[in-house]
């Protein structure tokens, strides 16, 4: 804090103007502004250029992608474990042949990326760039890839293993060209400490920048996916609910409405257990499970989980009624609203929302009574 007041008395304000801005200074950055490089700088000013000729820069969006660089760091480091020491890249960058569909799908995603890219590039769109790169780095390969890969690094799969790290290594390298124009010091570093290849040259500066991806796109199992991540989203919504620690695993459970859901449940078996913190996943047919917590994912499939031995059932019985008395309630009085001949006279919009309110306190109530049936 003394630095900044020291920019502000070396200035041309008036006394009762630099009082004013330090007393500003000090509401806004309470701890000071902390250190946070060039690359985080340059990108996060990149990030805002949609907005117009002048950016609205907030300091804590500098701050975050400062922690998306350490984000990287921890990602190569811990790629490096896994590929191992005297790992040797193919001699150009191509495919072995047999991906896992968690592979085609994050291949799939980094082609999508530098075809976003791609266009932001030609449209001078850099928020549009920015958020493409650092999406694909942080929401898909480290959030769901490299946390799904861990159970085959960890198996005895030869195989798979050279597979997953054929794959790992083609989105290092190739994420972090398509990454370097907006941190160029950062990835140079981090480019230098992956195994290189006979072809490379000398620096990431002048190397080619990733395009024409086109043939990883498998928009098949994308949508695959991501109805894996919303079956995981729920797995995980629960366990926050009940506090449940992330090294708890727990039994899960599937209900699969459909021939369709099923076997997509079977293929990413491995992955729903590796990122939804399951000891296993099973198939079951049984729409209310004792001892459990459920929620509806879509029409076809339903997700359990087995908090006998984990969380009060007596302390989740009496939470579940209290919710359930609150929706009801809501639902009655908004039903009574929708029922007065003085609604007709609502805007069309607002029927709309009341009616989607509607709906969702009916499944909100629906969700509440399978849970609280399976815990009685």
């Amino acid at each position: 804090m003394d630095d900044l007041g020291a920019i502000l008395e070396a200035g041309n304000l008036s006394a009762d103007e630099v009082k004013k801005a330090k007393q500003g200074q000090k509401k806004d950055y309470p701890k000071g502004i902390s250190e946070c490089g060039t690359d985080a700088m340059r990108f996060s000013l990149c990030s805002k250029t949609s907005q117009s000729t002048d950016i609205n820069l907030d300091i804590h969006k500098v701050v975050s992608v400062r922690n998306f660089c350490n984000k990287l760091w921890n990602a190569i480091k811990f790629g490096l474990s896994n590929l191992g020491e005297g790992y040797v890249p193919e001699s150009e960058v191509k495919l072995l042949g047999n991906e896992t569909a968690e592979e085609q799908w994050i291949l799939s995603r980094l082609a999508h990326t530098s075809e976003v890219m791609e266009d932001g590039w030609k449209s001078f769109d850099f928020t549009k760039v920015t958020d493409a790169i650092y999406s694909f780095w942080l929401n898909q390969l480290c959030s769901v890839y490299l946390e799904s890969s861990k159970a085959v690094f960890h198996g005895d799969d030869e195989a798979a293993k050279k597979s997953h790290r054929n794959t790992l290594y083609n989105c290092y390298e190739m994420g972090l060209r398509l990454l370097h124009p907006f941190m160029p010091f950062v990835t140079e570093e981090l480019w230098q400490r992956l195994p290189r290849r006979e072809s490379d040259p000398a620096s990431i500066m002048i190397a080619e920048y990733p395009t024409n991806l086109a043939a990883w796109r498998n928009t098949e199992v994308e949508a695959e996916m991501d109805t894996v991540q919303e079956i995981v989203h729920h797995l995980r919504s629960m366990r926050a609910a009940y506090n449940i620690p992330h090294k708890t695993a727990t039994e899960t459970l599937v209900n699969c409405k459909s021939a369709e859901a099923k076997a997509l449940v079977n293929k990413y078996n491995a992955t729903l257990q590796e990122l939804g913190s399951a000891k296993s996943v099973s198939m079951t047919d049984e729409d209310v499970i004792k001892g459990t917590s459920v929620e509806v994912v879509n029409p076809a499939i339903s997700v359990f989980i087995q908090l006998q031995g984990i969380v009060d059932i007596d302390a989740e019985v009496k939470k579940l009624e209290g919710m359930l008395k609150g929706v009801r309630k809501a639902l009655a009085s908004l039903e009574v609203d929708l029922a007065s001949p003085m609604y007709q006279n609502t805007p069309a919009k607002k029927q709309e929302e009341d009616q989607q309110k509607i709906e969702d306190l009916k499944a909100k109530i629906a969700t509440g009574e399978k849970s609280l049936a399976g815990f009685q």
